[in-house]
C-alpha cells in the first residue's frame, strides 16, 4: 500500500541527507590512512563511528539496526491492523 511506498521514500531521503552530510568527513581522512597503510573500511568505519557520536548517537553504527528494527515493527504494526 501507500504506507509501505512512503516509508521507502521517507528512509530513502534521510539516506541521501547523512551519506551527504557524511562524505566530507570521509574524504578528508581516508587519503592520510591509507598513506599509513590502514585499510580504507577500518577507516571509514571509525571516521562513521564519530561523526554519529557527534549527532548524539549513543549507539554508533549500530543504531541503524535498532532504527530498522523499529521501522519494521511500525510497519507490522500498521499492516496487521
Amino acid at each position: 500500500g501507500g504506507g509501505s511506498r512512503d516509508l521507502a521514500d521517507l528512509l530513502a531521503a534521510a539516506v541521501a541527507r547523512h551519506e551527504e552530510a557524511f562524505g566530507f568527513c570521509k574524504a578528508a581522512f581516508v587519503g592520510h590512512g591509507i598513506a599509513l597503510g590502514i585499510p580504507v573500511q577500518t577507516i571509514s568505519n571509525t571516521v562513521y563511528e564519530g561523526f554519529l557520536y557527534s549527532y548524539d548517537q549513543d549507539m554508533g553504527l549500530r543504531s541503524y539496526g535498532a532504527c530498522v528494527d523499529l521501522l519494521v515493527c511500525e510497519y507490522l504494526d500498521k499492516v496487521q491492523s
